[in-house]
């Protein structure tokens, strides 16, 4: 993941690892997202799925006030 925002979702810059990460995404199971906070609100150029997508994501501190309410809101677990 080369960053992620509300908006664009998790993004990345190289197709290829955006296309691998969208097979990912779409297979069976829980979608875990693993992330440091530099990452937020800074997407790249292709994104690979909605944050929506997501089933918990792990940061390594609390995000801003609008990423918690999202997680809360969409049932995302947040680990931080």
């Amino acid at each position: 993941t080369t960053g992620i925002s509300i908006e664009a979702g998790a993004t990345s810059a190289s197709p290829l690892d955006c296309e691998i990460q969208q097979l990912l995404v779409d297979r069976p199971g829980k979608n875990i997202l693993l992330l440091d906070s530099s990452k937020l609100d800074a997407p790249s150029l292709m994104s690979f799925c909605e944050l929506k997508d997501i089933d918990c994501m792990i940061i390594d501190k609390e995000p801003p006030a609008k990423y918690v309410s999202y997680m809360k809101e969409n049932d995302i677990k947040l680990i931080y």
